[in-house]
C-alpha cells in the first residue's frame, strides 16, 4: 500500500514538473520571441522583443514599414493626430496659425479663416514702434499701379522783381525831399523792376517712385 502511494506521488509530481516547465517554456517564448509567429505570412515579424509589420528587423518596440491606416476616432481631411498627457491620440484640425496673424497671399481672395484687412490696402506696413498707435494709419492711399512721384521733382518759384531809390540833386545844391530853396530843387524816384533770374534745379536722378513694389492681397486670421 505504501509502495502504490509513493508510486502515485512520484508521478503526481513529475507531471506537475513537466506542467510547469512546459509553461514557462510557453510564457518565455512569447515574452521574448526569436521566429515569426505561426500564420504571419512573412509580414508580421518579432525581433528581440520587438515587432515589426513589413520589416524582419524591427529597431523599435514597434516598426511598420509602409504606410499607417487609422479609422478610429473622428479622422477628418487635414486634421493631425495629437495625444494627451496619458498617450492618448485624437484626431484635431491644426490650429498653428493664431487668430490676428497678418500674411499676405497670391490670392484672388483671402482663403477659408481669413478676411482682407482693408485698412492695409493700398499702405505699406510698417513695424509697430514701442509705445506706437497700434493699427496707425498715416499718408494718402495709393491707388491701383499709382506711382507716385517721390524721387526726380522740380520747385516753381514766383520772382516778384524789384526796384531800387535813388535821389536826384539839381542846381548846385542839397536840398529836403520834395522842398526847394536857393538855386536847387532835390527829388527821390525808383529805378525800373528787374527781376532776379533765380531757377531751381530737378532734385533726385530717377523720376517716379523710390519704393518700387509688388501688390498683394493682405489677410488677416479671424
Amino acid at each position: 500500500m505504501n509502495k502504490l502511494i509513493s508510486k502515485n506521488l512520484f508521478w503526481i509530481i513529475f507531471s506537475s514538473l513537466l506542467f510547469v516547465l512546459l509553461l514557462a517554456r510557453l510564457t518565455f517564448g512569447w515574452t521574448s520571441p526569436t521566429a515569426n509567429p505561426p500564420g504571419g505570412g512573412g509580414a508580421l515579424y518579432y525581433f528581440n522583443g520587438f515587432v515589426g509589420i513589413g520589416t524582419p528587423a524591427p529597431g523599435a518596440k514597434l516598426e511598420v514599414a509602409g504606410q499607417v491606416k487609422i479609422t478610429g476616432g473622428t479622422p477628418g481631411a487635414g486634421e493631425v493626430l495629437t495625444s494627451d498627457a496619458t498617450g492618448l491620440a485624437t484626431w484635431e484640425t491644426p490650429s498653428s496659425v493664431p487668430s490676428g496673424f497678418v500674411g499676405f497671399f497670391d490670392l484672388a481672395s483671402c482663403p477659408s479663416g481669413w478676411t482682407d484687412l482693408v485698412n492695409a490696402q493700398g499702405r505699406y506696413l510698417v513695424g509697430l514702434p514701442g509705445g506706437g498707435t497700434l493699427n496707425g494709419e498715416v499718408g494718402q492711399v495709393l491707388t491701383n499701379l499709382e506711382n507716385r512721384a517721390v524721387g526726380q521733382h522740380g520747385h516753381n518759384i514766383t520772382d516778384p522783381a524789384h526796384s531800387h531809390t535813388y535821389s536826384g540833386i539839381w542846381g548846385g545844391s542839397s536840398m529836403p525831399y520834395n522842398q526847394t530853396g536857393g538855386a536847387g530843387y532835390a527829388s527821390q524816384t525808383q529805378t525800373a523792376g528787374a527781376g532776379t533770374g533765380i531757377t531751381v534745379q530737378n532734385t533726385g536722378a530717377v523720376p517716379g517712385t523710390n519704393a518700387p513694389y509688388i501688390q498683394l492681397r493682405v489677410c488677416k486670421k479671424s
